[in-house]
């Protein structure tokens, strides 16, 4: 086989590039997705406290305040991401 080829491959930068952003936006989805798993989830805790946990911080919000207090904070953070997302 000579070097270089008489008749090399013609390769479209722009599809190359295309994928390559395609692949970063992928990327970057999950990586948002996987961060509002984690937020979610230490919300939750945050609220309802720990199972299995020990000391205060393992509480949450509710056994120090009533049902209806920790109501009011979700449907109040639920409002804020909301407005956040216009």
């Amino acid at each position: 086989m000579q070097y270089p080829p008489a008749n090399p491959p013609m390769i479209d930068l722009a599809s190359l590039l295309a994928k390559s952003a395609r692949g970063v936006m992928r990327e970057a989805r999950m990586q948002n997705r996987l961060s509002r798993r984690t937020e979610a989830n230490k919300l939750r805790s945050t609220l309802y406290g720990v199972q299995g946990g020990e000391g205060e911080s393992a509480r949450g919000i509710k056994q120090h305040r009533c049902d209806a207090a920790v109501a009011q904070l979700v449907s109040e953070i639920e409002r804020y991401k909301a407005l956040a997302a216009q």
